[in-house]
């Protein structure tokens, strides 16, 4: 049987880690009260703060040809931050730098010709990993980039990136319990 379909009183029940289904659930308007209590729990943020989300084009076309094309899982614009979730099932040897590199795409596309620097969108990577990339207990790391010794924020306007991995408890006060 398909490990991805679960049967539960003789009633299949599809995963959400199948790509096709995690996009169908979250990337549906109809879904906000699910996509935001989805994220209130992965970013730590109480769900009573999300106000608006606006689901986006998740391609993330080259500036020129012969550059990279990327396609994102999920693209929100959360409370005027961009907000990228990916579901990632299998391991993949690049995929921290893969994360990297849809996190600088995200970011650096947000600002328009002749904007300042100042009004650049707080941007988020949220990677639900099937998978123990970290070798640490916790369920949720969390990556912005900071000097190396002081650990002094570089900006408030930087990326974020949040990894919650398989297999590790969930402490967010709405899912305490749950496992990844």
């Amino acid at each position: 049987m398909d490990t991805n379909v679960t049967v539960n009183a003789n009633r299949p029940i599809v995963k959400l880690k199948l790509d096709v289904i995690f996009k169908r659930v979250f990337g549906d308007a109809k879904n906000e009260d699910i996509i935001a209590s989805m994220l209130s729990a992965l970013l730590e943020i109480p769900r009573e703060n999300i106000r608006h989300i606006e689901i986006q084009n998740v391609e993330l076309p080259p500036e020129e040809l012969g550059r990279k094309f990327s396609r994102l899982d999920l693209k929100l614009n959360v409370d005027n931050k961009t907000v990228n979730v990916e579901m990632q099932v299998n391991y993949e040897p690049d995929f921290r730098d893969r994360t990297l590199f849809y996190w600088a795409r995200m970011f650096g596309e947000e600002l328009k010709e002749g904007a300042l620097y100042g009004d650049l969108k707080p941007t988020y990577c949220v990677n639900i990993i099937n998978f123990n990339l970290l070798p640490c207990k916790e369920y949720h790391s969390f990556y912005q980039p900071l000097e190396k010794t002081r650990h002094d924020l570089l900006s408030d306007h930087y990326p974020q990136c949040h990894l919650p991995q398989r297999g590790r408890r969930i402490m967010a006060p709405s899912l305490r319990g749950l496992s990844a």
